[in-house]
Parts: C-alpha cells; sequence; structure tokens
C-alpha cells in the first residue's frame, strides 16, 4: 500500500510539471506570435508613412533621431545624414519650437507627458513646422 502511494506522488508530481511545461511553452509561443503581429504591423505603417510623407524621422522618448534620415537631410540641403543623437527640436524654428512641444504635452494622455516623460500612448497627428536648413534659413 505504501508502494502505491509513493507511486501515485510520484505521478501526480511528474503530471504537475509537465502541465506547467506546457503552459510555459504556450506562454512563450503566445509572446512570440504577439512580437511577430507588432513587427509586422509597424513595418506596414513605417511603409505607409514612407509613401504617403516626403521623410520619415525614428525619434527616442527625448526627440532625439534614432537613425540617419537622409530624405530630410536632403530637404534640408545638409551635405551629409543628421546624425543619431541629434535633437530635433534643433532643427526647428526657435518660434515653432514651443508650439511643437505644446502638441507633445496636449493634456489628452497622448505623447509626452509632464517634464518630458513619455507615457504608455503614442503621439500621431499634424504640427506644420518651419525647419532650418545647413544655412540656417527657415524652410
Amino acid at each position: 500500500l505504501n508502494f502505491i502511494w509513493q507511486e501515485l506522488v510520484v505521478f501526480v508530481l511528474a503530471s504537475s510539471v509537465i502541465w506547467a511545461f506546457e503552459r510555459l511553452q504556450q506562454a512563450e509561443a503566445k509572446a512570440l506570435v504577439k512580437v511577430q503581429t507588432m513587427d509586422a504591423a509597424s513595418k506596414l505603417v513605417q511603409g505607409l508613412l514612407t509613401c504617403i510623407c516626403d521623410a520619415v524621422v525614428k525619434l527616442d522618448h527625448e526627440l532625439r533621431f534614432v537613425e540617419p534620415c537622409p530624405a530630410l537631410s536632403a530637404m534640408l540641403l545638409r551635405d551629409g545624414p543628421l546624425t543619431p543623437g541629434m535633437q530635433l527640436t534643433d532643427l526647428i524654428h526657435p518660434d515653432d519650437r514651443e508650439r511643437f512641444l505644446g502638441c507633445l504635452s496636449v493634456s489628452t494622455g497622448s505623447g509626452r507627458g509632464e517634464a518630458g516623460q513619455s507615457s504608455d500612448h503614442t503621439f500621431a497627428g499634424l504640427c506644420h513646422l518651419r525647419l532650418k536648413n545647413s544655412l540656417a534659413s527657415v524652410l
């Protein structure tokens, strides 16, 4: 009788480990599918923006360029690409800079929050700005 209880305990423990491992694999597979779906959606949006807009830039939460943007460099008559780490606000005409930052800090819960803290939401909208070219002329 004692042998049967030992076998039963081993069976229950082994079944529990297998069940937990299967759940872990399912969770990992769901996360992988979610990431792949988000990557595909991001590529579609990037492709759409590239077709519609003259220049599409990728910025970090501090409004610095994440990667070079040759199209914007060409529009601003620059010799080389805008380097990663450069502030977008450095290219904006001073009269438009505050309005641009105001668009990003709208109290609707999108974009940037108080004191430049990034929120969980993504800002999307129109904001017409004047940019400075390589000669500091307004475009």
